[in-house]
């Protein structure tokens, strides 16, 4: 699901099914980016990050760091379909933002 005029990671519900519904009060309010969809939102820009800058060992071990606090926000590991679907969506928009496309 890449669309070039989105700047924010693809819905949660897109790939992980089983979110629909769940909330996150801060991050719908713009508060903070911590819970379920803040921490989606932040592994999504680390790997466009590391689309953009190399993924260096540092970039390995934050996506890394994210996508266990993402699993534990969600009570379960991603499937290997969900991650490579997140992976496929941030990589795409950090070539956008780079200009590779």
């Amino acid at each position: 699901m890449t669309d070039t005029r989105r700047n924010g990671p693809p819905p949660i519900e897109s790939i992980i099914k089983d979110a629909a519904g769940r909330q996150d009060v801060g991050y719908t309010l713009r508060v903070h980016l911590q819970g379920l969809r803040g921490t989606w939102h932040r592994l999504w820009a680390m790997i466009g990050t590391a689309e953009i800058f190399g993924d260096t060992d540092d970039m390995a071990e934050g996506v890394s760091a994210l996508r266990g606090q993402f699993e534990q926000e969600l009570g379960r590991p991603m499937t290997s379909i969900e991650w490579q679907q997140l992976v496929d969506d941030a990589r795409a928009h950090g070539k956008r933002l780079a200009g590779n496309t």
